[in-house]
């Protein structure tokens, strides 16, 4: 739900839409299109399934997993995550993983999830952003966030602006 936009005030304000923004300001037009693939409530094994069966389609040349509050289940994560990275790979796509943000008033350190996310990475060679501790650090700067898990337009913002050097440094 965070990745498909909720929590944004109006259109153009979710963090995937901000991000192209971003990346379009320090490249120029034309040279990164952001394709937002949330889908709201669903666990990572289903979006791994919808990966495979359709966004590969899409021939991205970057995905970015900003997944963990749906998942309950450490092992069928792990599974997940790895599936992500091993497809992403057969086909020339490049992965990086985001742990996914609260808010500090439900999960001041990390969610239960990011260790599981951080394993993968450092086993799979997938770089990682800890989209967490960037919203963290910016706790007392603005209004951050609707409920617990559901970011601001200016928590997306922040989103995106802690993706952005990752995803150019990532991008063909």
């Amino acid at each position: 739900s965070q990745t498909w936009g909720a929590g944004a005030r109006r259109p153009g304000e979710t963090f995937v839409e901000v991000l192209e923004a971003l990346l379009a300001e320090r490249a120029g037009p034309g040279r990164y299109e952001c394709v937002n693939a949330g889908i709201s409530g669903l666990d990572a094994a289903w979006l791994l399934d919808i990966h495979r069966a359709d966004w590969l389609a899409l021939e991205p040349d970057l995905v970015v997993v900003n997944l963990s509050n749906n998942d309950e289940d450490a092992g069928a994560f792990a599974a997940a995550l790895a599936g992500f990275a091993e497809v992403n790979e057969a086909n020339g796509v490049r992965t990086l993983f985001a742990l996914e943000a609260n808010s500090i008033g439900k999960t001041p350190g990390e969610l239960a999830m990011h260790a599981v996310m951080r394993a993968v990475a450092r086993e799979r060679g997938v770089p990682l952003v800890d989209v967490h501790a960037a919203l963290k650090r910016a706790a007392g700067r603005g209004f951050l966030w609707w409920d617990f898990v559901h970011p601001t337009s200016f928590g997306h913002r922040l989103i995106a602006e802690a993706l952005a050097p990752e995803v150019e440094a990532l991008a063909p």
